[in-house]
């Protein structure tokens, strides 16, 4: 009997079991939300009652099925974790309190491995060649993105001394309106930075800010891509070959080289040269000349082109061309004037007169050798660099205006080539005609006659070349 009793009596209890204290999510993307649900038990004899479900983050939301739990009925507690936040290895717990004597406080706990999304960086970067800031970026600044960025950073890399990757960088820079601007350039999403300075100090940060939503090639507009775009040669357009041509002409029969063929001429006639003669020692010299001032302004523009790496400089070297230019056109024209008053000797822009006396003595000792052809070919050599100082006046501006597209160097190269064939047309025409039999007397009196309008020319042609480089 008194066992019976003492059995009665026995107290009963709530029993809190859960299939699962622990839940890993795994990988999750950042900024992902995801659930799990945590089902428990009653195993007790004695209803079950939860007091308490609380999250140690805001990053959590508990949602408890129902406070109270009879014996041997089951409920849950839903659980969903925000990683937008999150970054790498994460766990968060959940404390719960209830009125199970034997584990009043149990903590639940979910595991989560937050990866930040994948997304590519796209980026375009130009450079030169010449330009070592350009290939200080493109050689070790840029790899050491990529290296941080692992295959997020993504970058196509143009050499702007090929014409197509030059229109390219032109098209770019005419959408995002960063005309003129100096490599190295590098374009982004909207942006576009120009120069070392701008790129080492902003696009590390414009990476980051991309590397979330993800940032593709910057596109051209629609209507832009459909057809090729020739914006460099456009400007070349703008120059004109009729500038060229007329250039070259001015600048093959300005008094300087005029006075030199004539008195070549006339030489050859004093010493007896005559008809097949006259056109070999011609063409001799012509092609002597042409390759010599060729050769000339081929190392001139590789200068002045590589001038242009370093904006600064480049703008002052322009700048000081076009004032240079603008001065000879006013001495030009004040020549005109000398020359309407009657004084062509008194003219300022002409060969100085040592200058003129060595080649005169160059053409006596080459024309009297007994192989003229060799000897017709070193006197234009001679001559062309003795005329230079003078000629020169032309040439050298009319090389800047080409430099100023060097996104197009073929084209460019074309153009001085095209002003040294106008530089020789005169001395071809001059020989043809001496074949024929024009004394250097009817030469004389041409250039005499002319000599003002050329001079008048001339000077509009330093303007309109000085207006251009100041533009």
């Amino acid at each position: 009997m008194f066992y019976t009793l003492n059995f009665s009596f026995a107290e009963s209890t709530p029993k809190l079991i859960f299939d699962k204290e622990i839940y890993n999510f795994g990988k999750v993307k950042q900024g992902e939300a995801v659930e799990h649900t945590f089902r428990f038990r009653n195993e007790g004899d004695s209803n079950l009652t939860i007091y308490t479900v609380k999250p140690t983050c805001g990053c959590i939301k508990a949602e408890l099925s129902f406070s109270t739990i009879e014996p041997k009925e089951e409920g849950f507690i839903k659980v969903s974790l925000t990683t937008s936040k999150r970054s790498g290895k994460t766990s968060e717990t959940i404390y719960i309190v209830s009125n199970d004597p034997k584990r009043p406080n149990i903590v639940l706990g979910v595991l989560a491995d937050v990866y930040a999304p994948q997304n590519h960086v796209r980026i375009y970067y130009f450079y030169s060649r010449d330009c070592q800031e350009c290939l200080e970026i493109k050689d070790r600044y840029i790899p050491s993105l990529n290296k941080k960025y692992d295959s997020c950073l993504e970058v196509r890399y143009f050499d702007i001394d090929e014409p197509k990757n030059l229109e390219f960088l032109l098209q770019l820079e005419n959408k995002f309106r960063r005309l003129k601007n100096p490599p190295p350039s590098v374009f982004i999403g909207n942006q576009a930075l120009d120069g070392k300075e701008e790129v080492k100090e902003r696009l590390d940060g414009l990476i980051k800010g991309y590397i979330l939503g993800g940032c593709d090639w910057p596109a051209m507009p629609e209507q832009e891509t459909k057809q090729p775009y020739n914006l460099a040669f456009d400007k070349f357009k703008n120059l004109g070959i009729p500038l060229v041509i007329s250039a070259g002409l001015l600048d093959g029969i300005n008094p300087c080289a005029f006075a030199t063929i004539i008195f070549l001429i006339s030489y050859l006639a004093l010493i007896g040269r005559r008809g097949k003669d006259i056109l070999l020692v011609g063409w001799s010299f012509t092609l002597a000349v042409f390759l010599t001032y060729l050769a000339i302004g081929l190392g001139l523009f590789e200068l002045v082109r590589r001038i242009a790496i370093f904006p600064l400089i480049s703008r002052i070297v322009s700048l000081s061309i076009a004032g240079l230019a603008a001065i000879l056109g006013v001495f030009s024209l004040y020549d005109y004037y000398k020359i309407k008053k009657g004084r062509l000797n008194d003219i300022v822009l002409q060969l100085p007169k040592a200058i003129k006396d060595k080649i005169h003595t160059a053409i006596r000792e080459e024309s009297r050798m007994r192989h003229f052809i060799p000897a017709s070919l070193l006197l234009g050599f001679l001559v062309a660099l003795l005329e230079f100082p003078c000629t020169g006046q032309t040439y050298l501006p009319i090389i800047f205006v080409l430099r100023g597209v060097p996104e197009l160097k073929a084209r460019a190269l074309s153009y001085l080539l095209l002003y040294n064939l106008m530089f020789i047309i005169p001395l071809i025409i001059v020989f043809i005609f001496a074949y024929k039999g024009i004394s250097s007397q009817a030469f004389t009196k041409l250039m005499q006659g002319n000599a003002g309008k050329v001079k008048l020319l001339t000077a509009v042609l330093f303007f309109v070349l000085a207006m251009v480089l100041i533009i």
